[in-house]
């Protein structure tokens, strides 16, 4: 029979943030930037965004766990916050876990919302491992447009897009590296346990929490996808 340990008795990995004075007080939270390398963008850098939630519990000398939760499409970050209530429960229990919304990327001008860029994201007609991205043509028709708008940093790229096929609902902006870039800081400012990494998200955000499951298994304990799954050609398991 399993016998499950609460968190407090689990052996902590401290973080080098570990000692360090937080960006906001514990129990506050606030928005900020960080530059990541990028090559889809002009200079190969992109200022990307996060909404970090430091817990009323936390302490600068006690690791603790990093949530990372990322938002749907058609949403944002600041929403994602609101409606998931994550924040909330960790006060209410008592739990001594750092909640952290990314960003998604996007354009100035050019797409639908911000979004997640995952494998089989339809910058071109590529099949993926387990076949085609899409199985039905998007279609506009009696007023009404199925295709997503390209991004400027997929049309950058030497295939394009393909509107009709392609499952273009996010940038071509590098969040894979935007997210181990993010941890990696987040780890360095805080107090984090880092055998207790965890991601989750919901519907767009739940295909990037498959994405970094595959990506960084070496990096989070667990994954948590919410309304989502893989797209066609793509939708093997982590």
């Amino acid at each position: 029979m399993w016998h499950l340990l609460p968190y407090a008795h689990l052996a902590a990995h401290a973080s080098p943030g570990c000692g360090s004075t937080p960006p906001v007080e514990a129990g506050s939270w606030n928005r900020f930037p960080i530059e990541v390398e990028d090559a889809s963008q002009e200079g190969g850098y992109a200022t990307r965004h996060y909404l970090l939630d430091v817990p009323a519990v936390y302490k600068r000398d006690t690791p603790a766990m990093l949530i990372l939760d990322y938002h749907g499409f058609y949403d944002h970050a600041k929403s994602e916050r609101n409606e998931d209530q994550l924040r909330a429960f960790v006060d209410q229990q008592g739990i001594n876990a750092v909640t952290v919304y990314p960003v998604g990327s996007g354009d100035q001008w050019s797409g639908d919302s911000f979004a997640w860029n995952v494998e089989g994201n339809g910058i071109n007609t590529d099949n993926g491992p387990l076949g085609p991205t899409c199985l039905a043509p998007r279609r506009q028709y009696d007023g009404w447009n199925d295709r997503y708008t390209c991004f400027d940093s997929c049309s950058y790229g030497p295939k394009g897009c393909d509107a009709t096929w392609g499952c273009n609902f996010a940038s071509c902006m590098d969040d894979r590296i935007f997210t181990k870039r993010l941890i990696k800081h987040l780890t360095h400012k805080l107090c984090i346990d880092l055998s207790h990494i965890h991601v989750t998200g919901i519907s767009a955000g739940a295909l990037m929490v498959y994405q970094v499951a595959l990506d960084f298994s070496d990096l989070v304990a667990s994954a948590a996808p919410v309304a989502g799954s893989r797209i066609y050609g793509y939708n093997y398991s982590p």
